[in-house]
């Protein structure tokens, strides 16, 4: 201490106070200096990387009473879609989903297929150890396939199906293959599924496996672990899993995962603050939930639709007249404003999400669809025709608004407005008739009630014709006759078509009586009264439901709408009690149609019994065709097919919304084929990370520093 203070005595000898201060502050400015210099030189060399540690804490609305977590059990089950999630995490697939590539690819096996695509072969990866510390053996991959999925008793129809007439052969300690009968596009997908240990459950019988004790205290092999299940606070509970450390395939960031399970979603929307982040859910027109600032959102669809079934063994879409019937609701369903207005989505046109349905778009078109119900036989009271017969013929050349003999006009529509000018309320009251041309024509004649009209000559290379009528001299209220006649090069009549127009100007005050629709009924007197059937979950199907119902009413339909709890509505569809039904979809991985669409599926998923021989055919041939440009064309005449018999009428996909923490990184959701998908590269995915030297170290700091220096001198 003497010698620093010594040194202290003859450094200030002789130095003011004032001196003594700056000397301080130079000092100071340089260590300040050094340290900036030094954080930038830090900065420059080094880069940000993921360190292991950190919790992740979800939020999710669901019920843990009746909790499955075997892999088997919640396959493709839409109601055990948060029990999905935490079984893709704890248990491993000889397959999964790329959310990058938007594939099925190898996961604890690498796979071959045969020449004849009817074989699958899977190597097993080395290393892959159960949660207990046990080797995933082959053994355990065929009492999967085998002993449990392709059992009598196994109770999810989903996988049974698949694996129905599927020959399984253990090849040698670590190959194992899947014979199928014929080649399937999509087969590859179902083995997704997670492996069940053999040396665990093989004495348990099938029939008991579901809901055995190890479906609540799970033992897997994947990349997490399942550590408990505990009720943290009144209608609260948490299901922790933790990272499963003894596996040459896992090498994950997270320590943790934890899920927090709320009974109610207003509850849900309380603690979101202490969470970092809520299970997915889709994105309305409303919504309640409020976001913390600090989340980051991933907006995204699934491979599903929701959609109108009609149930086609009702009389009511039986033959020519059902199909009108269909064909008007398809049209009368404004698809863009529900998007717009109640549930955010992607407008679905057809069940093929492999395909382009650009060109095959129903536009919203209540006038169209008026003149679809008249073609069926549908008539509102006031307008039912008594005593006219309109004229038919052979080839029909009349195709606006529709394409037999009555439809109904803008006219029916047309508000008489008292003290107006005449002249100027007649400018734009007229409605247009369209069609086509016979060949070789040169002219047509337009008659009304017999009386000619005009004439109007042919366009060269004209192939439809679209003629303007005036509402005024020659049209009263009430039955009219439209004949249209064609006329060759040679002034003979080709041909000629003919329908009838029924006209009925309305009072603005009957104009003004809202949502009081008359009904349609056909010649026996039979009312257009159809029920609508829907679920209370997902609860926006309600006003979807509400919404279609005052549209169908402008058009003569009345919609009776049944909104009923899961329990009754899976009731209601399996003994087919609704004429039509608001569903939805869920194509899964491989986009195959065949369970909701192929007659074979009758009474089960096929929600509208739809039976088309031409259309299971197409379906077949698709999924057994692994040559993209033969599925192309057969897909292209199963749109057609959809297109001509109105199954169903398809509206959208919802887009659904994940919020979770800033914090969180490297969570990429490129694409995704189901919610659990979002933990498809859970292994990449961090909170915590460290800043480190890369490819420098301290000691080339003098370096440089001067390197820099000589830079900022000489500059």
């Amino acid at each position: 201490m003497r010698g620093i203070k010594l040194i202290k005595k003859k450094l200030f000898s002789g130095v003011s106070k004032i001196e003594k201060l700056v000397l301080l502050l130079l000092g100071g400015f340089f260590v300040w200096g050094m340290l900036g210099l030094i954080s930038v030189f830090f900065m420059e060399n080094s880069e940000s990387k993921p360190e292991k540690g950190g919790v992740y804490k979800e939020g999710v609305v669901g019920d843990v009473s009746n909790l499955v977590l075997n892999p088997l059990y919640v396959y493709g089950k839409r109601d055990k879609s948060f029990e999905s999630d935490v079984t893709s995490l704890v248990f491993s697939g000889l397959m999964r989903f790329d959310t990058n590539t938007g594939k099925t690819v190898d996961y604890i096996a690498t796979h071959t297929l045969s020449a004849d695509k009817k074989t699958y072969i899977f190597r097993l990866k080395e290393g892959v150890r159960w949660h207990d510390g046990a080797d995933l053996t082959i053994d355990d991959i065929f009492y999967t396939f085998n002993t449990v999925i392709k059992s009598e008793d196994f109770n999810n129809d989903i996988l049974k199906q698949a694996f129905k007439n599927v020959e399984i052969k253990k090849l040698s300690d670590n190959e194992i293959s899947f014979t199928i009968q014929y080649p399937y596009k999509y087969f590859l997908t179902n083995f997704t599924v997670g492996i069940l240990p053999q040396h665990i459950l093989k004495d348990i019988s099938v029939m008991d496996l579901e809901y055995y004790k190890f479906s609540q205290n799970p033992i897997g092999s994947g990349p997490y672990k399942f550590d408990s299940l505990n009720e943290e606070k009144k209608g609260v509970f948490k299901l922790s899993l933790s990272a499963f450390e003894n596996s040459s395939l896992f090498d994950v960031y997270l320590s943790k995962i934890e899920f927090y399970i709320y009974s109610r979603r207003n509850a849900l929307s309380l603690d979101v603050g202490s969470l970092n982040g809520v299970r997915p859910f889709p994105k309305v027109n409303k919504n309640d939930f409020t976001i913390p600032d600090n989340f980051t959102l991933k907006e995204y669809s699934l491979p599903q639709y929701s959609a109108l079934f009609f149930n086609m063994k009702k009389a009511v879409f039986d033959g020519y007249s059902g199909r009108q019937v269909r064909l008007a609701m398809q049209l009368a369903t404004n698809k863009n404003d529900i998007i717009k207005n109640i549930v955010s989505g992607v407008r679905i046109d057809t069940p093929l999400l492999e395909s382009d349905d650009s060109d095959w778009v129903n536009e919203f078109d209540l006038i169209k669809a008026k003149g679809a119900l008249k073609d069926g036989g549908y008539f509102l009271p006031s307008s039912k025709p008594k005593t006219f017969v309109p004229k038919k013929s052979d080839s029909l050349y009349i195709t606006f608004p529709t394409t037999v003999n009555v439809f109904e006009t803008n006219r029916s529509e047309y508000v008489v407005k008292e003290g107006e000018n005449q002249e100027e309320n007649n400018q734009n009251d007229f409605f247009i008739i369209e069609g086509k041309y016979p060949v070789k024509i040169a002219k047509t004649k337009i008659f009304i009630d017999d009386e000619f009209l005009r004439e109007e000559d042919k366009p060269e290379m004209a192939r439809s014709w679209s003629f303007p009528l005036a509402l005024k001299d020659n049209f009263n209220d009430g039955t009219h006759e439209i004949r249209v006649e064609f006329w060759n090069f040679d002034g003979e009549l080709e041909q000629e078509d003919a329908i009838s127009v029924y006209l009925k100007p309305l009072a603005q005050e009957e104009k003004d009586v809202n949502q009081k629709y008359e009904i349609r009924e056909n010649k026996k007197g039979e009312k257009l009264q159809l029920t609508l059937v829907t679920s209370d979950k997902p609860y926006y199907y309600k006003e979807v439901a509400n919404y279609l119902k005052d549209d169908y009413g402008k058009i003569g339909i009345d919609l009776n709408i049944k909104v009923l709890n899961m329990n009754s509505f899976l009731d209601r569809v399996k003994h087919r009690e609704y004429d039509i039904l608001l569903y939805g979809q869920n194509l899964g991985y491989n986009l195959d149609i065949y369970e909701f669409f192929h007659e074979s599926q009758v009474g089960k998923d096929n929600l509208s019994d739809y039976q088309d021989p031409t259309a299971s055919i197409l379906i077949e041939e698709i999924r057994r065709s692994h040559v993209s440009d033969v599925r192309a064309a057969k897909m292209q005449k199963l749109r057609e097919s959809f297109k001509k018999n109105i199954p169903a009428v398809f509206l959208f996909s919802p887009t659904y919304q994940y919020n979770f923490d800033k914090d969180l990184k490297a969570l990429d959701i490129l694409s995704i084929g189901s919610h659990k998908d979002r933990f498809s590269n859970i292994t990449s995915a961090y909170i915590v990370e460290q800043r480190s030297l890369d490819n420098a170290t301290w000691l080339d700091f003098p370096q440089w520093f001067l390197n820099n220096f000589i830079s900022f001198i000489t500059y």
